[in-house]
């Protein structure tokens, strides 16, 4: 198991066909007024090469600063069977930064980290 992508997005949703659509693709955060709320976003990540079993992917937003967690999240994963490819677009709920600075999205399947995701948070 790898990943091969992970996508930070205002909006994800899965059509009708499997397909998944992303809106609104970011990697900064501008905001004018410290501490702040950052608005709810999207975390896109595709896995891939995916034996059979239970899979717990964990999605953590974390402040570079003091480290502190922000953000988590955990998804669970069933498969009956192989998957050459899984597209997990994940809810990552509102949270507060105190200044400017970097954030960091670590992703773990199973606790093994598999991806880590630098956004940054800029003053405007």
């Amino acid at each position: 198991m790898e990943s091969s992508v992970i996508l930070i997005a205002d909006r994800a949703w899965r059509e009708d066909n499997g397909k998944v659509g992303l809106a609104g693709i970011f990697s900064v955060i501008n905001i004018p007024n410290f501490p702040a709320g950052v608005q709810p976003f999207y975390a896109f990540l595709r896995l891939l090469d995916m034996p059979a079993g239970h899979y717990d992917v964990v999605f953590n937003v974390i402040s570079d600063g003091n480290h502190a967690v922000l953000s988590s999240v955990t998804a669970g994963i069933d498969l009956a069977e192989f998957q050459e490819s899984i597209d997990l677009p994940v809810p990552i709920a509102p949270f507060v930064v105190q200044g400017p600075g970097n954030l960091s999205i670590h992703v773990s399947v199973n606790g093994l980290q598999v991806e880590r995701f630098i956004l940054q948070v800029r003053a405007i």
